[in-house]
């Protein structure tokens, strides 16, 4: 089946998701780059009074979006667990959910994967270490002690050499005290117009009731013809002098998608 069997389904403009009424649930993001997943729980009712996020083009779109949320500009490495409880008036225990999307370069299997771990690199501007950031989500999580906490990570976190770390980290997150599952999802059986599988955990603490839920996927793939359909048949346009294939060198111009009719508009 495609979306376009389902007319029901809609992506709700960014203003409709500012005006879903709070269903009361706080949620802290860590690792929040421009904001992708407060615009998910702000979509579901969740208030997210504040977040992390250290690259600053991101916290500028974050700003620019969700203007009401306190937006912490450190190293996450820097932020402590107490600090986000005053932050946002909470006491431990109290927040509902902790959120966190660890940078993931140091697991991908496009990457250098065990031939970088532990090497300080240039990442986002800066000299870091980016394969232990898991472990620091990990320090908050036990600080915090929310209800519930969601996690996300590229699947070859539990591939090859890196499938010894992944059980580590299912081991500290349970002896957090947390009922955990991890699980691989399809974001384009989800609703988002990308093959993007991802690996998800989900832990609930363990003195509250219910297992760790996870979404259910789609009986159709959304695609990106589904979600622009002004580009159907469109086709890639080289820019004189950019590069062909699927990278150019810095400084060229981008190839461009341009829909049949407009192959003498650029854009």
């Amino acid at each position: 089946m495609r979306v376009a069997e389902h007319p029901e389904f809609r992506i709700p403009t960014l203003e409709e998701v500012r005006a879903v009424p709070s269903n009361g649930l706080r949620v802290a993001s860590t690792f929040s780059g421009a904001g992708g997943s407060t615009t998910g729980w702000r979509a579901a009712g969740y208030e997210v009074p504040w977040a992390n996020e250290f690259v600053p083009e991101a916290r500028d779109t974050y700003r620019a979006n969700w203007p009401g949320t306190i937006l912490d500009p450190r190293d996450v490495r820097e932020v402590r667990p107490d600090e986000i409880l005053e932050a946002t008036g909470l006491a431990v225990g109290e927040l509902d959910v902790l959120d966190g999307s660890p940078p993931c370069a140091g697991f991908s299997m496009a990457g250098r994967r065990e031939r970088g771990w532990g090497k300080v690199r240039a990442y986002s501007g800066r000299a870091q270490r980016d394969d232990d950031l898991f472990l620091e989500f990990v320090r908050l999580l036990v600080g915090i002690r929310p209800r519930a906490f969601v996690a996300e990570n590229v699947p070859g976190l539990a591939r090859g050499t890196a499938f010894g770390f992944f059980r580590e980290l299912l081991a500290r997150l349970r002896a957090a005290g947390y009922r955990v599952d991890a699980r691989l999802v399809d974001a384009s059986r989800l609703g988002v117009p990308q093959s993007r599988v991802r690996l998800l955990f989900v832990g609930v603490r363990a003195d509250l009731s219910g297992d760790p839920p996870f979404p259910r996927p789609l009986p159709w793939r959304y695609s990106i013809r589904d979600a622009l359909p002004e580009l159907a048949g469109a086709r890639i346009v080289h820019v004189a002098g950019s590069t062909r294939g699927n990278s150019h060198d810095v400084g060229d111009p981008c190839p461009t998608v341009m829909a049949h009719g407009m192959a003498n508009n650029r854009h």
